[in-house]
């Protein structure tokens, strides 16, 4: 299996949002460049001023717009803070915009304040997003009206006009590193998208995904797996790993200790993060979802630097 790179276009941004011109720029120079997807994260409510983040369906239906080939990912979209009807016409609006190439990637979130932003119990994120799943595939059946009966939501004799481009609608990746969502990802996704694993932790839990999937009598191996990783390559693996722990503590507000930067990021100089790149390849992860962590407002320069000092020469080595 060859390793896929995506690369993510929107990201939590303290140091500010690039201007717009650069982000639609961005779409079209990833093609150009090599890339194999372009992936977008999603927030409804920032915890705090200062934390900027834009919505994601939004910006992956920019992205189909912008791009004619590679995939169009959202990592991960808080799918409990959605209707799930809205969100399914929602998704196969974009899913038909891009001919087919959406990867829906949902998540239940770790901020509160987009729960509290709609009324949405945070709680009950976990509950409702087990119900949010099948609502979905049920808005995208066709074939009649959709209909669907739960607890939590309930929609019956509506039709959803024009149909998802891809039959039966978009991927679902399920993101998220907890038991109950691996075995949500084995029980209900067509794959896992998860961020800051480790390579060794990576395989493991896939294994444990793929026993859920056979458990509910599923296909195992035709579950797909993507990871978002932070990376920060230069020629000097030592200023590669200050400027990365300085960019990742002003993100997130906290420091991020040398160890747990080395197990989980790709930070270093191009051939120690190529040997990174390789181990996670090693470990079964098919859509490697680089997050730059430099300090800058310009994605176009992020996406040229990564593709000439790793992916690139990554691809030759893995070939």
């Amino acid at each position: 299996m060859t390793l896929r790179f995506g690369f993510v276009a929107s990201a939590l941004r303290p140091q500010g949002m690039p201007p717009p011109a650069e982000l639609r720029r961005l779409g079209p120079r990833l093609e150009e460049l090599g890339w194999d997807s372009v992936w977008v994260a999603d927030r409804l409510a920032s915890p705090a001023a200062g934390s900027p983040l834009f919505e994601g369906v939004a910006m992956a239906a920019a992205y189909a717009a912008l791009t004619t080939r590679m995939r169009v990912g959202i990592g991960v979209l808080v799918a409990p803070t959605r209707h799930p009807f809205v969100l399914a016409k929602q998704l196969a609006t974009v899913d038909y915009l891009a001919a087919g190439r959406l990867v829906a990637g949902l998540g239940i979130g770790i901020n509160p304040a987009d729960y509290t932003a709609v009324e949405v119990p945070f709680r009950e994120r976990g509950r409702r997003q087990d119900e949010l799943i099948p609502a979905l595939r049920a808005a995208w059946a066709g074939g009649g009206p959709a209909r669907f009966e739960g607890r939590r939501y309930r929609f019956d004799g509506v039709w959803l006009e024009p149909a998802p481009y891809r039959p039966g609608g978009p991927p679902l990746w399920i993101g998220g590193t907890s038991e109950a969502a691996l075995r949500r990802a084995g029980r209900l996704g067509d794959g896992w998208l998860a961020y800051q694993v480790a390579a060794d932790q990576a395989a493991d839990m896939m294994a444990a995904i793929r026993r859920h999937a056979e458990a509910a009598g599923r296909d195992a191996d035709a579950l797909e797996c993507g990871l978002l990783v932070p990376v920060h390559v230069r020629a000097d693996g030592a200023v590669a790993r200050r400027e990365a722990q300085e960019s990742f503590s002003r993100r997130w507000g906290r420091a991020l200790p040398a160890e747990v930067m080395e197990r989980l990021c790709i930070v270093g100089e191009p051939a120690e993060c190529i040997d990174k790149v390789a181990a996670f390849a090693a470990a079964g992860v098919g859509e490697l979802v680089l997050n730059p962590q430099s300090w800058t407002r310009d994605p176009v320069a992020d996406a040229e630097q990564l593709m000439a000092d790793l992916v690139a020469p990554a691809r030759s080595v893995l070939t």
